[in-house]
This record gives C-alpha cells, structure tokens and sequence, in this order.
C-alpha cells in the first residue's frame, strides 16, 4: 500500500492471469534482455587469491557475451493508499512512512529513529501500548532502504475493539518526537544497538556476504569503521528532522489483516 500501484507496490511474482500469458519466447527474450555481463555483480568473500580468481572467471564466462539491451531507468512514484483485507477478531495493522533511500545518509537517522519507536522492551512502543496500556499483543518496527527509496514501518497487533485507540496513542507517540525529539538516553541506547549488531557482521560469512553484496549493489563498499562512523554521527536532531521530515498523513499507507479499508480510512 505504500507504494499504490506503481511497480513497488506489486507482488513479486505478478498476477496469475500475467504468468498464464507466458511464452517460451517472452522468458528467452527477458532473459537475453537482462542477464547479461554489464547487468551482473559477483562478490567473493573469503580466504581466495583475488587475481586467481578473475583469472579463472574470465575463462569459465568466457562464453558470455554482453548485448546491447535497451532499458528504461528505474523510476519510483509514491502514492500511499489504505488496504484492509478480510474480518476478524484481532487485527495485524502496518503504518508506514515513506524514507530515505539507501545512498542517503539520512537512512542511518532513520534506522535509530526505528529502534526508538518500537525495537525492545525499552522502546516508546512497546513501553505504551503494551506495558502501560495493555493494548496489544505484539509491536514494533523497522526500517529499509532501496535504491531509490526507503519506509519505516510500524505493524502491531491488536483486539478489534482496541484498533482505534492502538492507532491514536502510535500517532501521539509520534507528534511528540516530532515536537520534542527524544532523549539522550534513547539515542545512545539505540546507537549501541546498531554499533553492536555492525560489529557482529564479519562474525557471521552469510551476512557479511549478503551485506557486502548488497552495497555493492549501490556502488559502495561495505566497511565496518564507516557505518559506526555514520551511526556515531547521528545527533537528536537529526532524529528530530527525520521524524518531521517523515511522519506526515500524505507520507502514510495503511494496510491491516484483519479489517476492511473502510474501517482504517475512518482512523485518519
């Protein structure tokens, strides 16, 4: 819902009615099209000798050869919508909010602004709707970035009869770090959160390979130093900018498990 009905906004896989119109032809064709050596990243991770191992791709792919494609540059088109889907007792509800894009240093501020809102038993979300108020039976959120853009989602679940109420106290929580910014203590509470989880990331070979393949997807190289350089950069203000930056109605989709689209429309 967040991105309506522009490419973003669709299902990986497509519609069943766009998969039955498949040819052999149009598969070979797209193909031929995009997977070609000009359109391709390879990352190698690990104890390897770099030169042995160009060597040995030059000759395996040596059959490889690149076509002149023409492709239209990718384009994103923000239209949040609101989509509710079936009826039930309990309700799974997602607020989300257009961000910064991945090659934007703003996403590193939104990544904390993220974990302050509703990562941990310390978190403003979790802290209201669940320890005080007992409103839900799980809540959180998250934050990701794309190559032209990026959201922060909110998903909660609720009792029906409570889903008004969960949705004012999230939007109070949410003026009231756009008026007042947070803490000091959440801020850093936050950021040693994500230094630790960075630092963590060599430990691991499949998410350090899927981390430095992923940037390099973005033309940057992935090094541990550089993103706890950017994560200690992060101020309160910073926090404070996105969240005004962000946490508007024409920035907002809904989306719910749970409800009709009836029901969220009359929540704004």
């Amino acid at each position: 819902t967040l991105w309506g009905e522009r490419s973003l906004g669709l299902f990986v896989i497509g519609s069943q009615e766009n998969i039955s119109s498949f040819t052999k032809e149009d598969i070979e064709n797209r193909f031929n099209q995009y997977y070609t050596p000009s359109n391709t990243l390879m990352v190698i991770q690990g104890d390897v000798n770099p030169e042995k191992i160009i060597d040995q791709i030059a000759t395996k792919f040596n059959f490889w050869k690149n076509n002149t494609i023409s492709a239209s540059p990718p384009m994103i088109e923000v239209s949040p919508s609101i989509m509710g889907i079936g009826k039930s007792d309990r309700v799974n509800l997602t607020i989300s909010f257009v961000g910064p894009s991945f090659r934007s240093r703003k996403r590193h501020a939104m990544a904390i602004l993220s974990d302050i809102l509703g990562d941990g038993l310390k978190s403003r979300l979790f802290l209201e709707l669940r320890e005080k108020r007992e409103l839900v039976y799980s809540v959180y959120s998250y934050s990701l970035s794309y190559g032209l853009g990026g959201y922060l989602a909110i998903d909660l679940n609720c009792q029906k009869d409570k889903l008004v109420e969960c949705f004012n106290v999230v939007m109070e929580i949410i003026e009231t770090i756009k008026q007042s910014g947070v803490t000091n203590e959440e801020l850093e509470r936050a950021r040693a959160s994500r230094t630790t989880s960075t630092l963590q990331v060599p430990n691991d070979s499949v998410r350090h390979l899927n981390t430095t393949g992923r940037y390099a997807l973005f033309n940057q190289d992935f090094f541990v130093d550089n993103e706890v350089f950017e994560l200690m950069r992060v101020t309160a203000d910073d926090i404070k900018d996105i969240a005004s930056e962000m946490f508007h109605h024409s920035n907002m989709a809904l989306s719910a498990v749970g409800t009709d689209s009836e029901t969220l429309l009359s929540l704004l």
